[in-house]
C-alpha cells in the first residue's frame, strides 16, 4: 500500500467543512480523515470511531479550525510525496518489511508543546497501519527520518510477532534506540530526533541502572508511558534517551550485524550483548 495521501478525500472534507456549524466539525473530520483507517483493523481489536479520532488528535491530528488547505499542494509541488514514496519501497526492500498503508496526515500547528518537543511531526506505528503527522513545510530530509523512525518500528513488530498488549518495556525503549539508529544510518545525526540528545549515556544508564531495568519486563505499550515519557520523578523522555544509549552500546558490540538481523534480533539478546545489566 505505501504512502497514502488522499486529495479527494481533503478536498471533499475541506468543502463541507465550510457549510456545517463548529459544533458539527469535529464529527465531520472524524467521519471523513479519520474513520477510513479504522478498516485496516481487525473487527475485533478495532477501536471506536470517537474514540480512534480523539486519539489523533491527542497525537497531533491538525483540527478543524487549522489550515487544510494547502497540505495536499504543498506536498505535491515540492516533491515530498515522490521522495517519500521512493523511501518507503527502498527501505521496504531493504529490511523486506510488510507492505502497510502509511498515511500523510498535517500537524496541529497550535499545539506549541508538541511541536517544541517533536520538531513539528510525530508519528504512531500499529502492525496494521502507519499514521505521519507533518508540518507541510519542513524539509523533506526531515519527513524521511519520520518515515525511517516509524517503518523501522513496523519491521520490528512484525518479525518480533508484537502488538501494543504483549511487548514489553524494555522492548519499548529498544524498538526506539532500533528506530533512530536506522535514521543516523539512513540520514545522518542531524536528523535524529530531539530526545536523542536530551540525556547523556551516563545520566540514562544511571536511570536505567535503579529504575527503568526494574520494571524492563512490564507488558503493554500503555503501562510504559510514564517510563517512556517522563513523570513522577523521572525525567522527560528518559525511556527514550536510555534505549537510544543502549542500543548504541550494542550496536558498537555488534558492527557484523546488517539492519534486518538487527531488526530481528530479541530484546532480551540485545540487552545482554549491550553490556547492560539486567
Amino acid at each position: 500500500m505505501g504512502i497514502i495521501l488522499n486529495d479527494d478525500q481533503f478536498r471533499s472534507y475541506i468543502e463541507k467543512l465550510g457549510e456545517l456549524p463548529s459544533e458539527w466539525t469535529l464529527r465531520h473530520q472524524a467521519e471523513t480523515v479519520c474513520e477510513p483507517m479504522l478498516t485496516h483493523f481487525d473487527r475485533r481489536n478495532r477501536p471506536h470511531l470517537m474514540e480512534w479520532h480523539h486519539y489523533l488528535l491527542d497525537q497531533g491530528l491538525r483540527h478543524p479550525d487549522g489550515d487544510w488547505s494547502g497540505f495536499t499542494e504543498t506536498l505535491l509541488e515540492n516533491g515530498a510525496l515522490t521522495a517519500l514514496r521512493e523511501h518507503y519501497a527502498k527501505f521496504r526492500g531493504y529490511w523486506n518489511g510488510p507492505d502497510v498503508p502509511v498515511y500523510l496526515l498535517p500537524i496541529d500547528l497550535e499545539n506549541k508543546t508538541l511541536l517544541r518537543r517533536l520538531n513539528r511531526k510525530n508519528g504512531i506505528t500499529f502492525p496494521e497501519c502507519v499514521v505521519l503527522f507533518i508540518d507541510e513545510n519542513l524539509p523533506v530530509s526531515s519527513m524521511k527520518a519520520l518515515l525511517t523512525h516509524e517503518y523501522n518500528h513496523v519491521c520490528r513488530l512484525a518479525l518480533q510477532n508484537n502488538d501494543d498488549s504483549t511487548v514489553t518495556l524494555q522492548e519499548s525503549m529498544i524498538m526506539e534506540g532500533l528506530a533512530e539508529a536506522a535514521v543516523r544510518k539512513a540520514l545522518g545525526p542531524e536528523e535524529l530526533a530531539p530526545w536523542t540528545k536530551l540525556h547523556s549515556k551516563e545520566k540514562s544508564f544511571e536511570w536505567w541502572d535503579n529504575v527503568l531495568r526494574h520494571e524492563r519486563l512490564l507488558k503493554n505499550r500503555r503501562r510504559h508511558n510514564v517510563f517512556m515519557y517522563g513523570n513522577d520523578g523521572l525525567p522527560p523522555m528518559i525511556g527514550y534517551a536510555a534505549g537510544y544509549h543502549l542500543v548504541y552500546d550494542w550496536i558498537d558490540q555488534t558492527p557484523e550485524l546488517s539492519g534486518r538481523k538487527r531488526l530481528g534480533t530479541p530484546a532480551e539478546e540485545i540487552l545482554k550483548e549491550s553490556g547492560w545489566p539486567f
